[in-house]
Parts: C-alpha cells; structure tokens; sequence
C-alpha cells in the first residue's frame, strides 16, 4: 500500500519540482503580464475573463508568502499543472495502465515543450488541463459505475470547469 502512493507522489513532485527551478522570476509580457496584474487586483481578464483562474490566483497569492506577486502566480502555474499531471496519472490507472507507464506517460509530457513552457509562468492552460483532466476522470468514473455519488461529483467538476471560461 505504501509504495503505491509513491507513484501518483512522483507524477506530482518531479515536475513540480522541475518547474519551480525553471519558473519564471517575475513580471512576464503580453497575457502572462496581464494574468499577473488581474490577479493580484482582482480584476477582469480579456474575454471571456477567467474568473475561477482569478480568484484561485488571488487566494493562491493571498495564501503564499514567496516572492512577489508575479512569481507567486507563475508559481500558481506550476502547480496547476503538476496536479494535471497527477490528473493524468489517475486517469491512465482508472484504465488499468501499469503505475510505471502512468508516471512515465505523465513525467513525459511533463517535459514536452509547450507543456513546460506554460507550466512555468502565469497562464490559464494549467489550470484547464487540471480541470479537463478532473472531468475526465469523473466521466469515466460515472461511466464505469453508475450512481448518483458519481453523477454529482461529474456535474461539479463540469460546472467548476465552466467558471473558468
């Protein structure tokens, strides 16, 4: 039992840990400037405004006490999708994949070039690809046992899901 949490703890922690050492120091440009500064106000984002990356990003800045507040949202970030990795680790295991080829597979696109690059600053993919993968993972869930448990947590996770958009 105990060595089987080390699987979903290592599709977590290696890419954090990667992207924290990669992160982007502090105010970025163009969208990631304007996520940094929206957050920190709470204000409104460019269509369609991202109000749970906002207010997530506004807690999250709030709640921890690193840096400025431009890394604390790139930080954000690399969170965000480190979960959607441990996401994607779930997934693959609720299909009946191997533990090692889960991490394998997560840790792998933890490391592919426009999913660490986005991992690294402030962006709103992060948190969609945790958000997909929550969906997803509740669909198959659902699908696999059909109950009201399952249905509930499915529409929560597809309503959540819509307030970021």
């Amino acid at each position: 039992m105990r060595g089987e949490r080390l699987f979903p703890l290592a599709s977590f922690c290696f890419p954090l840990l990667l992207y924290v050492l990669t992160l982007a120091p502090t105010v970025l440009e163009g969208d990631s400037a304007e996520y940094q500064l929206v957050t920190n106000a709470l204000g409104i984002a460019h269509t369609t405004g991202y109000p749970l990356y906002t207010m997530l990003g506004w807690l999250f800045t709030r709640l921890v006490p690193l840096g400025d507040g431009a890394y604390r949202i790139n930080l954000f970030s690399a969170l965000m999708s480190a979960g959607a990795l441990t996401m994607l680790y779930a997934l693959l295991r609720e299909l009946a994949v191997s533990r090692p080829l889960s991490v394998l597979t997560a840790c792998l696109l933890a490391v592919s070039s426009a999913y660490w690059g986005y991992s690294t600053i402030a962006q709103t993919y992060p948190l969609n690809w945790l958000l997909l993968g929550f969906v997803l993972f509740r669909v198959l869930r659902w699908s696999r046992q059909p109950s009201q448990r399952h249905l509930i947590w499915l529409a929560f996770s597809y309503g959540l899901a819509l307030t970021h958009h």
